[in-house]
């Protein structure tokens, strides 16, 4: 763009040639977006500190990391201060035996972990959760609240997926007999 005086003298911006309407002549140069980085793309990146990469995986991932911990702490600046451990520990890149998982499956357990350590210092924990053992939570939390399916919780955890489902299951029952022992009479 560049300034120009009309014929009333006025300052006018005008576009450079180049930017007007193209000519039917002038061949049309299209430059090919680059696909979207993976999640092992941006997480292997932002380990050798990759700021750019480290703010896409945050981005991508912060709201479902915050939903998790948000429903397991109950206070907000606890479930806020789980995601940043979390994220914390992402951006140092995966520990060593866990290469071939998925960087958001490693994310929403180390945010689940952080987060369950964050309620119980607080003594706030979500009452269905608090009713059932550690691990059916953990497993409840990763399914319903992360979106993680059976086959990812279990190859995360490291155990079998019949586990996982029984876990769940357990899980599950705890809360229904919560919620039926809130709405007794």
């Amino acid at each position: 763009m560049v300034w120009r005086k009309d014929a009333q003298a006025e300052l006018v911006l005008q576009a450079p040639q180049d930017l007007r309407k193209p000519s039917m002549s002038a061949a049309a140069t299209v430059v090919p977006e680059a696909p979207p980085r993976t999640d092992a793309e941006l997480s292997a990146d932002g380990s050798r500190g990759d700021r750019a990469a480290r703010a896409e995986f945050y981005d991508r991932h912060a709201p479902r990391a915050y939903r998790l911990a948000a429903a397991l702490c109950l206070d907000p600046h606890r479930a806020a201060r789980a995601v940043e451990q979390a994220f914390v520990a992402a951006s140092r890149g995966l520990p060593v035996g866990h290469s071939d998982l998925p960087a958001v499956v490693w994310l929403l357990i180390t945010v689940q972990r952080c987060a369950a350590s964050e309620a119980r210092d607080s003594g706030q924990v979500y009452a269905p959760f608090a009713r059932m053992g550690p691990e059916a939570a953990q497993v409840v939390g990763l399914s319903r609240l992360g979106g993680l399916s059976c086959s990812e919780i279990a190859d995360g955890l490291g155990v079998p997926c019949s586990s996982v489902k029984a876990l769940m299951r357990e899980g599950l029952h705890a809360m229904l007999r919560a919620h039926e022992g809130n709405s007794a009479p």
